[in-house]
């Protein structure tokens, strides 16, 4: 047997799981009165700390059991939270004010991920200067004037998915602008949403994709901690930034599955295989420690660069970069996206008998109808459903 299977199969038994922790932790967490907020919020978007390692591999409990509900650490979160408290928004206040208040209603009420309140807050940001160079009010805005906006930026030469985002914006500004007790009316009540213009995705075939599992070279920790990333990727249909933001304390190998915090902080479970899990653990145990010794870092996966306080995580733009090398490697005319895998995650799943309802599961998505445009792509079902099911096929 070799040093690698010795490693895998001596930590099969010792792998332990804090799911009662965790437990603990969400029903505290649904417990807790939503805070009503009456001030706003500054930037409460550092990251959290961790000192999960990779030693929860081997079955070392993080201590969510014994500090998850402490009384103590509710009161810092309370005390964290009300020194952070800032301005109220009024008919007065500037727009750099208000996009920080938005930002801090976002984040800290709808807990949406950083690259949506980005996105809001830049899409506001052209909203809200659309009504000052108007001389209209930034938060008693009119129907008219947001028919008006839209009109301006469709003559502008905009997209209809550009305008949906701006109007999700939109949205959740006026949602905030209620919550604030600014407003009780909504002016986007009768105001239809831009239908979006839904693109097939694009997928990979299956040879495609076993190409791609077998492209790094193990032999090295690079090519490892890719082939590590590629298997989990398209074993469990993850985005790109959940396997990116990925940490130790949401394993459990010796149950096969992960727990993974999608957008809007909604959490899911999906099963692992038993490759993923293999090479998961040969990089873990075999290379990454070579990056991160002291394992200080909570991310499964680190990229190559060393920041001030250590080893840093992988990337989206990094990830993205070795998704091209590959591709490059072994031959492909067009390259792929990282969510490509995601795409052919799903298709083919489909492809082997997998119902919406169980995919929609797996995807995380809110509504099926999101997950039902896989089923446009999933030739193999549709044929052999065909053959099937027509009297002369």
């Amino acid at each position: 047997m070799s040093k690698t299977e010795a490693i895998a199969n001596a930590n099969d038994s010792a792998d332990t799981t804090n799911v009662s922790g965790e437990a603990s932790g969400a029903a505290i967490a649904q417990a807790k009165p939503r805070r009503k907020r009456t001030k706003t919020a500054s930037a409460a978007t550092s990251p959290e700390t961790s000192t999960t390692t990779a030693t929860s591999l081997a079955g070392q409990s993080s201590g969510d059991d014994s500090s998850a509900g402490s009384d103590s650490e509710v009161a810092a979160t309370d005390f964290a939270v009300s020194s952070m408290m800032g301005k109220a928004i009024n008919e007065q206040s500037t727009i750099a004010e208000i996009e920080q208040a938005y930002k801090d209603y976002l984040v800290l009420e709808r807990g949406v991920s950083t690259n949506t309140y980005v996105s809001y807050c830049y899409d506001l940001k052209f909203f809200l200067e659309s009504l000052q160079k108007h001389a209209v009010s930034l938060i008693n805005f009119q129907e008219d004037d947001i028919r008006n906006y839209l009109k301006e930026k469709t003559n502008e030469g905009l997209g209809v998915n550009t305008l949906s985002r701006y109007f999700s914006a939109l949205r959740a500004y006026v949602k905030f602008l209620q919550a604030e007790d600014l407003r009780s009316d909504n002016p986007l009540k009768t105001i239809e949403r831009p239908k979006l213009h839904h693109h097939l995705p694009t997928v990979m075939s299956e040879e495609s994709v076993s190409l791609f599992l077998n492209a790094p070279n193990i032999e090295t920790g690079v090519g490892l901690r890719d082939k590590a990333m590629f298997e989990l990727l398209y074993a469990c249909g993850l985005r790109v930034s959940e396997l990116c933001n990925l940490r130790f304390e949401s394993l459990h190998l010796q149950d096969r599955y992960l727990v993974i915090s999608g957008k809007g902080g909604k959490q899911r479970i999906i099963p692992m295989t038993k490759a993923s899990i293999y090479w998961l653990r040969r990089y873990v145990y075999e290379r990454r420690q070579e990056k991160d010794p002291q394992q200080l870092s909570p991310y499964v996966f680190l990229s190559q660069k060393t920041g001030p306080n250590g080893p840093m995580q992988m990337t989206r733009i990094g990830f993205w970069h070795r998704v091209k090398v590959y591709a490059r490697q072994i031959g492909m005319a067009k390259e792929p996206s990282p969510h490509t895998f995601r795409h052919a995650f799903a298709t083919h799943l489909l492809n082997h008998d997998a119902d919406l309802r169980s995919l929609q599961m797996l995807l995380g998505h809110t509504s099926i109808n999101t997950t039902q445009i896989y089923t446009h792509v999933a030739l193999a079902r549709m044929h052999k459903v065909y053959d099937k099911a027509h009297p002369q096929a």
